[in-house]
């Protein structure tokens, strides 16, 4: 049987409005993983706007969300969060699981090193953060950017207290090792376009072993 690998990314940019696109990747990035592999891509943007699009670059028509009409105050007007931020679940990785994030992070700073980028910091709340995500989606049994506990990663990042001008996440499942999963999301476009996205300046990244989930958090401080 063959054997699927997924990976998925989003980007949170100010500026740019919503959008979410799903689809299966096409011949050449399935080739360029595994040539028996199938690897289903997609990534959206998050704006203040709030307008939401998906679309499939397949034979059949775009479906759409009804935007949400409230309209959130931008960051640098909105009213700070008086109640303590929860923490994430504690959880020490073991040394096999740590020894992979840490190798994730030095492979992603080598391909935006190739690109003439600052390497990317490690973040601890981040590094949290991305590893709660990994779990939760193995614990949960869904693989997406919005958790069925706590929303989107941006909603979570503002429950944990994580500050950022600019944020993303790539997530991806199956891949057995950093190297495989690095190149993974290198020979997709949108997951590429976070790793090599000059605005950010620190990484979070969160494994776990049972089920080969990963999670890459960035965010420009």
């Amino acid at each position: 049987m063959k054997k699927t690998l997924t990976a998925i990314c989003a980007t949170f940019l100010l500026a740019a409005p919503i959008q979410f696109a799903s689809a299966a990747a096409n011949t050449s990035e399935e080739n360029a993983v595994q040539p028996s592999t199938n690897c289903n891509v997609s990534y959206y943007k998050w704006s203040n706007h709030h307008k939401w699009s998906i679309k499939q670059p397949q034979p059949s028509t775009p479906s759409k969300e009804v935007p949400n009409t409230t309209q959130p105050s931008t960051p640098s007007k909105e009213v700070p969060n008086t109640t303590q931020p929860t923490p994430p679940a504690t959880s020490t990785p073991s040394t096999d699981v740590n020894a992979f994030e840490q190798e994730v992070v030095t492979l992603t700073n080598a391909e935006r090193t190739k690109a003439g980028l600052s390497p990317l910091q490690t973040d601890a709340p981040l590094m949290a953060a991305a590893r709660e995500k990994s779990q939760d989606m193995q614990k949960n049994k869904y693989f997406s950017h919005t958790s069925p506990t706590f929303g989107s990663p941006f909603d979570r990042m503002k429950a944990l207290g994580i500050q950022y001008k600019a944020a993303g996440e790539n997530i991806a499942q199956g891949q057995r090792s950093p190297q495989e999963v690095v190149k993974a999301w290198m020979d997709s476009p949108g997951h590429r376009a976070n790793i090599l996205n000059a605005k950010f300046t620190h990484i979070g990244v969160g494994y776990v072993q049972s089920g080969n989930y990963w999670t890459q958090q960035f965010i420009q401080k």
